[in-house]
């Protein structure tokens, strides 16, 4: 039997990972290689033209953001007001990869984004039906909305939203 490599439709790839990229290139790219740098092109640009990508080049993408970056360090919302929308739409407007807010907006996409990959992997298709926690912050609102607006422009069709203030303790539980 033939042991083909499976390859993810960009609709399910991390958008995080594409904004990740972006910032990456933004600090390394004078000190990559040309085959890296070709690897991290393939990748964003796919998730930009919603073509299949080998999950091997995500991961060899993956790779080497961390050969440059070493551990990502989380953001604390205590680098700044999670209620502030002028300083989270002025961080929108002006991403910069030291700015605390926007690197706070990337890492909360892309866990949502996670999340939802993995639904999708688990379902064994795109999720149209979801159940969100209400956001209660200012930051929450804004990267939930970036991320549904993703969501939605890749699958090209609106999603349904469950809003609730809160998940029982078993459903926040990874299923293995």
């Amino acid at each position: 039997m033939e042991n083909k490599e499976s390859t993810l439709d960009v609709a399910f790839v991390d958008v995080g990972l594409y904004f990740d990229i972006v910032r990456f290139l933004g600090n390394h790219k004078d000190k990559i290689s040309g085959d890296e740098l070709t690897t991290l092109h393939i990748v964003s640009g796919a998730y930009l033209l919603k073509e299949d990508v080998k999950r091997k080049v995500i991961l060899d993408a993956l790779d080497i953001i961390a050969r440059y970056e070493g551990a990502h360090q989380a953001v604390s919302v205590s680098d700044f007001d999670p209620d502030d929308r002028a300083l989270i739409e002025s961080a929108l407007a002006n991403p910069a990869p030291d700015d605390p807010t926007a690197r706070a907006i990337a890492e909360r996409i892309k866990e949502a984004m996670g999340r939802y990959w993995r639904q999708a992997e688990t379902q064994g298709r795109a999720p149209t039906e979801l159940i969100l926690v209400r956001p209660k912050t200012a930051l929450d609102d804004v990267a939930c909305r970036l991320f549904l607006q993703a969501i939605a422009d890749t699958l090209g069709h609106k999603l349904t939203i469950v809003w609730v203030d809160d998940l029982p303790r078993e459903a926040a539980q990874p299923v293995e």
